[in-house]
Order: C-alpha cells, then sequence, then structure tokens
C-alpha cells in the first residue's frame, strides 16, 4: 500500500510543481485547492503528511490545519506549511501554534523538501508495518487460544470416555472378590469386564492414533 500525501494550495502550478518533487513509486499524493477538498479528502483517506500553502484567498493555512485538527482523522496529522513569508516571524511563531511540525520556506530547496518528506513515508511504512505484525500475534493468539480450548474439551470428553468403562472394570473386579458368587454371577461379571477392557483398549488405540504424526 502507499503511502498517501496531501497537497492544499490554490494555484496549479504550486501543485504540479511540489508533486513533482515528492512523487516515488511508494507514494500517492492528492491535492486540493480548496479549504472543502482538502477537509473531504482527509475524511476518505488517511495520510501519513500533509503540505499546505500558508496563503490562500479563501482561507490561510493556518486556519485550515485548525479545521483538520477538529477532523477526526486529521486530529494527529503532521502538517508542513509552505510559505514565501520567511522574514516574518510571526508566521513562523503562527504555523507552530496552528500544530505544524516544520515550516517549508520558498523558493523551496528540493533536497530539503524531498528529505523531510521522506522522513514521514518511512514512519507510515514502519508504522503500517508494525500494524500488520500486530495483527498477525494476534490472530495467532487467538488461534492458540481456540486450539487450548479445542484440547480442553477433547481431554474432558476422553476422560469421561475413558473412565466409564475403567469403573466398570474395577466395580466388576470388586464383585468377583466377594466370595458368595454363584457360577452365573462371576462368569457375568467376566464377561463384563472382558467387554469392558475391550472398550478401553479402543479408546486408547482411537487416542493413540489421533496423537501420532502421519506417515
Amino acid at each position: 500500500m502507499k503511502t498517501k500525501i496531501l497537497i492544499v494550495d490554490d494555484l496549479a502550478e504550486n501543485i504540479l510543481a511540489l508533486s513533482r518533487l515528492i512523487e516515488a513509486d511508494d507514494v500517492e499524493i492528492l491535492t486540493a485547492s480548496k479549504p472543502e477538498e482538502a477537509l473531504n479528502h482527509i475524511l476518505d483517506n488517511d495520510f501519513a503528511l500533509a503540505l499546505l500553502d500558508v496563503q490562500m484567498p479563501m482561507m490561510s493555512g493556518f486556519e485550515l490545519a485548525r479545521l483538520i485538527r477538529g477532523v477526526g482523522k486529521g486530529r494527529h496529522l503532521p502538517i508542513i506549511f509552505v510559505t514565501a513569508q520567511s522574514t516574518d516571524t510571526r508566521v513562523i511563531f503562527e504555523g507552530y501554534e496552528s500544530g505544524a511540525v516544520d515550516i517549508l520556506f520558498k523558493p523551496l530547496d528540493p533536497h530539503m523538501v524531498r528529505s523531510k518528506v521522506r522522513v514521514f513515508v518511512r514512519l507510515d511504512q514502519q508504522s503500517r508495518t508494525l500494524a500488520s505484525q500486530v495483527d498477525v500475534m494476534a490472530r495467532l493468539k487467538e488461534e492458540a487460544d481456540a486450539a487450548n480450548i479445542a484440547k480442553s474439551r477433547f481431554l474432558a470428553n476422553m476422560s469421561h470416555e475413558i473412565r466409564t468403562p475403567m469403573g466398570a472394570v474395577l466395580g466388576f473386579a470388586d464383585v468377583l472378590s466377594q466370595a458368595d458368587l454363584t457360577t452365573q454371577e462371576k462368569d457375568e461379571a467376566l464377561a463384563s469386564i472382558s467387554r469392558n477392557g475391550k472398550l478401553l483398549l479402543r479408546i486408547i488405540d482411537d487416542i493413540l492414533d489421533l496423537s501420532l504424526p502421519d506417515d
């Protein structure tokens, strides 16, 4: 997935120039020339960075930044302002007070612009990689939990299946220890022990078949 970057400027030539500076195979650039376009983009996309021109006729970049901070997806969006007012310290102060992480001054230094943007591209990619790894770990944990539940149910069921014939074997063994049994009662007790013993052996064989790996 490509990292999305938003460029906002009222002049198409400025958007084009800045887009060409930061374009890359792993970057998707969305643009807006009006504040409402920018806000709609932010509502519909997850951006790693927004580049806002400061001097726009309908609304300054600072005013737009404050609006962006009021949008759920824009609350923590990194914003870099682009301005030609490099000598006005009030612009710098207002820029950072509006939530900027940086300010770029015209004429733009291409190397500096690309370097600063690549920092946020890498941060976004690392964040998505980490999120993917967390999702994988969570899925593996769910699978392990499900396997443990299935194992517990299997053991509980096997315990019941083993105890039933084992109880019969032990019970009829106690019956045989009595001295006053008739021959018929002894035969019935022995037959029951044999029958339940075979059942117990079959259950044990089934368990071993399940636990042994296939060749």
